[in-house]
């Protein structure tokens, strides 16, 4: 027996669905409702008239950043020591320091019939784009003890209930996620991002980003970025070929929601991410300011410093403090410092462009009584799709 464990608020459609293609994957796969990983592998290790199991399944929101939005104990708190439901590297770390029994999220060897290495059973994160954070699905499998691998998507994880009477049932896809990111522009009273659309579509192409296929042509970055309005997010209905017939279905239409215009197959978003660091207003001009700034961040915050197992810098896509410095616009303030930059990113599902039609990669999972079987074209573990430690 598997074992998942999936908190869907009933106001987050996309965690409801994920919820419910969860639990009719095969094997069979108990679900779990409790708040906290801590308390899902506790359950679990005590259940040992169902042990080895061989795997164990967590739903739940994820980012490239190393950002696990679930708990993993009680009493979390993140960098700010505030209570947060949400799980960065350090939290891992929480879980490693001695002493630290209320926090622990071992799995026992017993429950997973673990003698010694390699592991078999695996650990199946279904969060988007948790598997491009390497170095937290490192940190997460030391804190599960070492007894499982670990595994999570490379890309945006999707899920679409199928609407098809008599063949109701869970469709699971990915979808690419191209970022690329600039320090914020003063525009009068707003910030904002890149002015001329010519340099937005330069920068996705100096990023090199791939599809399976190979490095994605610059000519498809006219199409993936909007003509007009690009400093805002906007999202496209999108038309995918499942390559045959299933559930009834030969494509996948996926469109925006009618009333908020967001969840389209294709999207664009725009982000200002902004970040601030109290203190007070440094004297001297914009460039000394920067440079005291710079100071403070390498002496009061370890997360930036060059030997930290996976620095803060590198998570949001930088590749040293100086890096982090000057990819933001920096305004000071009689009590902060607020840097700010924009992100930009295009989501489009991942298609099989072998043949001359683009195909969905997917998987199908039945609801009970469906007239369609499984369907698995998103193979637990295949490099394509998953990260796996």
């Amino acid at each position: 027996m598997d074992y998942a464990i999936s908190p869907a608020p009933k106001t987050d459609t996309v965690l409801m669905t994920l919820r419910e293609m969860i639990s009719r994957r095969v094997p069979a796969t108990t679900m779990i409702d409790v708040p906290t990983v801590r308390e899902f592998v506790t359950a679990v290790n005590l259940d040992s008239p169902n042990h080895p199991v061989s795997a164990l399944l967590v739903g739940a929101h994820a980012n490239s950043e190393g950002k696990w939005f679930i708990p993993l104990f009680a009493g979390q708190t993140d960098n700010a020591k505030k209570l947060t439901n949400r799980t960065d590297f350090e939290n891992l770390q929480q879980t490693l320091e001695p002493g630290a029994l209320t926090k622990q999220i071992r799995v026992d060897a017993s429950t997973v019939g673990f003698t010694a290495p390699p592991p078999t059973a695996v650990f199946q994160i279904k969060g988007c784009n948790l598997g491009k954070s390497k170095p937290f699905l490192v940190k997460l499998k030391e804190a599960l003890g070492g007894r499982m691998l670990v595994s999570a998507p490379k890309h945006f994880q999707g899920a679409y209930g199928s609407p098809v009477p008599g063949n109701l049932g869970s469709f699971e896809f990915m979808s690419y996620e191209f970022q690329v990111q600039t320090p914020a522009r003063k525009n009068g009273s707003k910030f904002t991002g890149f002015t001329s659309r010519a340099d937005l579509i330069a920068a996705f192409v100096a990023a090199d980003h791939q599809y399976l296929s190979g490095r994605v042509p610059d000519a498809d970055w006219e199409a993936l970025v909007p003509k007009k309005n690009f400093n805002q997010t906007q999202t496209f209905a999108y038309r995918a070929s499942l390559g045959g017939t299933f559930a009834g279905q030969t494509d996948l239409v996926m469109s925006p929601n009618p009333k908020t215009g967001l969840g389209g197959g294709r999207q664009f978003r725009y982000y200002l991410a902004t970040t601030t660091w109290p203190m007070p207003m440094p004297a001297g001009n914009q460039a000394a300011k920067e440079a005291t700034l710079k100071s403070k961040i390498a002496t009061d915050d370890p997360r930036f410093a060059s030997t930290h197992a996976w620095p803060f810098y590198e998570r949001i896509g930088f590749g040293s403090l100086d890096e982090y410095m000057a990819g933001h616009h920096w305004t000071f303030e009689k009590k902060a410092a607020i840097g700010r930059r924009v992100e930009y990113t295009v989501v489009i599902p991942v298609t099989d462009t072998s043949g001359a039609t683009p195909t969905l990669f997917f998987n199908f999972f039945p609801a009970p009584g469906a007239a369609q079987a499984l369907v698995t074209k998103l193979p637990p573990g295949d490099p394509r799709f998953y990260e796996v430690v």
